[in-house]
């Protein structure tokens, strides 16, 4: 099936050679690529909003961190994906979220029991 449809098409493109606006086709062959090189930065800022999001959802169960804590960790951070990644498992490992103040409603904005 494939040989064959490999076949048609190079006989085609020998006797139609003239009449093929090679320039449009070209256009057509690069408009996936181009389309998909715009999209990276959009995907990239959703991505960042989206792990920003989980390491702060796994702070806000500690006990909602003050404004500067926040800012801080984002300028700390870079905007570094990877980075942000390893804070959260990081954050996870630590227990930060588990610990004995989160029963008792006694947690430092750090996520320890405060005494």
């Amino acid at each position: 099936m494939v040989v064959g449809l490999l076949i048609h098409t190079v006989v085609w493109l020998t006797q139609e050679a003239g009449t093929v606006d090679w320039k449009q086709e070209l256009l057509k062959f690069l408009m996936p690529i181009w389309l998909t090189v715009g999209a990276l930065p959009y995907l990239y800022v959703f991505a960042l909003a989206c792990r920003y999001e989980i390491l702060f959802n796994m702070y806000k169960a500690a006990g909602r961190p003050p404004a500067r804590a926040r800012i801080g960790t984002v300028l700390a951070l870079r905007g570094n994906l990877d980075e942000i990644r390893q804070r959260w498992i990081a954050t996870c490992q630590m227990g930060w979220y588990r610990n004995q103040g989160a029963t008792t409603g006694q947690i430092s904005w750090t996520g320890w029991a405060t005494p």
